[in-house]
């Protein structure tokens, strides 16, 4: 639930919670790109009140809406947001105007800096809080007892990657011990113990024609995450994702399962 507080004229503020990466990279790189266009703004050539200037203004503060909200302490502060403010200073001329505009130009970029800080820091946090969650949901799965034993530490111990391709190799090797055809591997492997004409190893009574889809299927799918996991290269895409190697892991378990129920194909 969204952490609410009080702001001094009591209005009530609501602290953006942010539910994905995406959302707080996309909020990132918006301010991130107003940043850049303070930083273009020359005042050398830029007038102090200059019709850009006012444009940039009403960029940032929508760019803040967007990003925290309507009712953020963010947004509330910065709802009118100024490059050059003239409220508690009179000045003798442009040329004074203009000299104090360069100086207070450079002042926005921090305070734009702090907010994508903040993104960063949420980022961090949400970051844990998922990786707690699915590391939960991990630890509930009843996963096949040969990809238990060969994936659970490193994924445990947070080596997804290595999880991963431990989880696939336990699999090879099971299909390689329950069909006995220890003279080849990978997707060959896959094909000769499981082609539905002659297989070696079958998921059905193989009586229909709906019984030789679901063993080409399940055939195809062995075959898929040969090539999906067993090159070492291959896994270094979930290296820092336990959702993603929980997901790769549990797919494996579930082909493993299937295996352990399949028997000997007809002679």
């Amino acid at each position: 639930m969204p952490v609410r507080r009080q702001s001094p004229d009591h209005a009530e503020l609501k602290v953006k919670e942010f539910s994905s990466f995406e959302e707080i990279d996309n909020g990132i790189a918006k301010l991130r790109k107003r940043i850049a266009d303070v930083e273009a703004i020359d005042p050398r050539v830029v007038r102090y009140d200059h019709e850009r200037v006012r444009d940039i203004e009403e960029s940032i503060s929508n760019t803040i809406l967007d990003v925290f909200g309507p009712d953020s302490p963010e947004y509330v502060a910065h709802r009118q947001f100024q490059l050059f403010r003239f409220a508690s200073k009179t000045f003798s001329g442009d040329d004074e105007a203009q000299e104090f505009f360069a100086e207070a130009l450079p002042q926005a970029v921090p305070l734009l800096e702090n907010l994508v800080v903040r993104l960063e820091e949420e980022r961090a946090r949400l970051g844990q809080a998922t990786d707690g969650r699915v590391r939960t949901v991990f630890a509930g799965l009843e996963l096949h007892p040969r990809i238990a034993g060969a994936s659970g530490d490193l994924y445990r111990d947070k080596h997804y990657a290595e999880a991963v391709l431990s989880a696939f190799l336990a699999l090879e090797t099971f299909v390689q011990e329950k069909s006995g055809r220890y003279d080849v591997s990978g997707p060959l492997l896959m094909e000769q113990v499981f082609f539905p004409d002659r297989p070696l190893l079958a998921f059905n009574a193989l009586a229909d024609q709906s019984d030789m889809d679901e063993q080409k299927g399940l055939m195809l799918l062995f075959q898929g995450v040969v090539f999906a996991f067993r090159n070492p290269r291959a896994p270094r895409a979930l290296a820092d994702s336990s959702e993603e190697a929980l997901e790769a892991i549990a797919l494996i378990s579930l082909l493993a399962k299937r295996l352990e129920r399949a028997e000997r194909g007809p002679s």
